[in-house]
């Protein structure tokens, strides 16, 4: 999940407006499934497992860089 949030001030010069004090925050929580896998679970079941472990966590991460990369064009 993300939530991005900004506020900014702005001050009136001879009619042009003039941001102040802008602040974007940025918060990212990434959750992922765990699987305490059995001792009679088979090597493949594992493996795949890792496996699949590992490509949803870049996955996540790849989300968690986009919301990064977008807050600091904001």
């Amino acid at each position: 999940s993300t939530s991005l949030t900004y506020r900014f001030g702005y001050l009136d010069r001879a009619g042009l407006c003039e941001t102040t004090d802008a602040r974007v925050e940025l918060a990212v929580t990434i959750t992922l499934p765990e699987w305490q896998a059995p001792p009679s679970a088979p090597y493949e079941l594992r493996r795949d497992w890792q496996r699949f472990a590992q490509a949803l966590r870049r996955h996540e991460e790849r989300h968690r860089d986009l919301a990064i990369e977008h807050a600091h064009a904001l």
